[in-house]
């Protein structure tokens, strides 16, 4: 079970590409979604979420009733601790009054790359089992099996008409809420994500001219809404991920469709405009840029604005197992600012004419210099620098490796084994 058609197909690929090293030749297959539901009998079949949740437990249940064994195995599962999709695991509660012999036959592996989800606990423990094995970031970094990472929080700022109609907002929001708990006390116990879903509900039941569906309306016009989108047809997606893979288009512009299991181990650079404070979220984008590709060291840039309510830190790393760097931007002078790295830097560039560089060659390092301001490259290693510059194709791309190579030696001096 996954939950898109790109996934899916994903999944096959892999399941023909494994399956005959493990001694099944010519493994069948098939593929359960929209308008293509392909006959349930096959040994594999891999179902979409949506199109599926009312099906598969039936063929579970009736594989079950005929001596099968069943291994289900969910991609994504935090996606199926909703009330909706919880429906897959109807026929464990049809189940629950018998004798229990055909559950021995029913086998589950959930997957996430997220943290637990609210309703752990009460759906996906007891439908797929207790959590078994986790695998964090500092693991996958140090066995190789993602590529180095980088994270830039950029902070903007807004314009004084843009701040003056943000705060007009967030006022009347205050107001509403206060009201809102006076209506529904609980909701004050409520963190952000699960107060939005609450408040959603309550705005389904009662209707779009209630106070919560108000509330609502005034959060999205606050955050503001801005390819590769959910009202593209499947076929448009698929082409658009090939042409993205093929090389054919350098840039992917998406909105969430993204988010989840899409493998482009292309992806270099991720820019995050989006505000989203759900951390499953977070963690689902930076993994679209972390697939392993030879040489590739990836890099994710994170823009909110300073004045409003978005965090300031797209994730929390208390191991400090990547490195992290704060810019600003202005708009007035177009430009960004990187305190830390501008100070390095300006202290290499002063060493370098104490040392008569000529006014060609400081020239040339400040060109470096400034290429190198919003990018990850002087946190490599001076071994990892001294390797690009033997590899690089041109003087230019020489000399940046060289400046990088230095403020990185100056770093490690400074800092040793960061």
């Amino acid at each position: 079970m996954v939950p898109s058609v790109p996934l899916a197909a994903q999944w096959i690929k892999e399941l023909k590409s494994v399956l005959p090293a493990l001694g099944i030749s010519e493994p069948q297959c098939g593929i359960f979604h929209g308008s293509r539901k392909e006959d349930p009998e096959q040994d594999y079949l891999v179902y979409v979420l949506n199109s599926a949740r009312h099906a598969i437990a039936r063929h579970i249940l009736a594989d079950m009733k005929q001596g099968y064994h069943v291994l289900l195995i969910m991609d994504e599962c935090h996606r199926c601790a909703s009330p909706e999709n919880s429906r897959i695991f109807d026929f464990l509660n049809q189940e629950a009054g018998s004798s229990g012999a055909m559950l021995r036959r029913y086998h589950s592996l959930g997957l996430s790359a997220t943290i637990r989800p609210e309703d752990y606990e009460t759906v996906l423990k007891p439908a797929l089992g207790k959590e078994i094995y986790r695998y964090r970031f500092a693991d996958a970094l140090r066995d190789g099996y993602v590529s180095s990472f980088s994270i830039y929080h950029i902070g903007l700022s807004f314009s004084a008409q843009e701040l003056r109609e943000y705060s007009d907002l967030s006022d009347q929001m205050s107001a509403l809420y206060r009201q809102l708990v006076s209506w529904y006390p609980s909701i004050k116990q409520l963190g952000s994500s699960r107060l939005f879903s609450v408040l959603r509900k309550i705005a389904r039941d009662e209707g779009e001219d209630s106070l919560a569906a108000f509330y609502l309306n005034l959060a999205y016009k606050r955050k503001g809404v801005g390819c590769y989108h959910s009202q593209m047809t499947p076929q448009a997606k698929k082409n658009t991920l090939a042409a993205y893979r093929d090389g054919i288009y350098r840039i992917l512009v998406s909105c969430k469709g993204l988010d989840e299991g899409i493998d482009v181990p292309e992806a270099s650079v991720g820019i995050v405009l989006s505000g989203s404070s759900v951390s499953r979220q977070r963690i689902q984008r930076l993994g679209r840029i972390l697939r392993r590709k030879e040489g590739k060291s990836a890099c994710l840039y994170y823009l909110y604005v300073r004045e409003s309510s978005e965090d300031g830190s797209f994730l929390a790393d208390p191991d400090g197992i990547f490195p992290v760097c704060d810019l600003s931007y202005s708009a007035l002078e177009d430009d960004f600012c990187h305190p830390a790295y501008e100070k390095s830097a300006a202290e290499l560039l002063n060493a370098c004419q104490q040392n008569g560089l000529s006014g060609c060659q400081q020239a040339e390092l400040r060109r470096c210099l400034l290429t190198g301001l919003t990018r990850p490259d002087w946190l490599e290693s001076p071994g990892r620098c001294a390797a690009l510059i033997t590899a690089a194709r041109n003087q230019r791309t020489r000399n940046y490796w060289i400046a990088m190579k230095k403020l990185a030696e100056k770093r490690e001096l400074l800092s040793p084994g960061l």
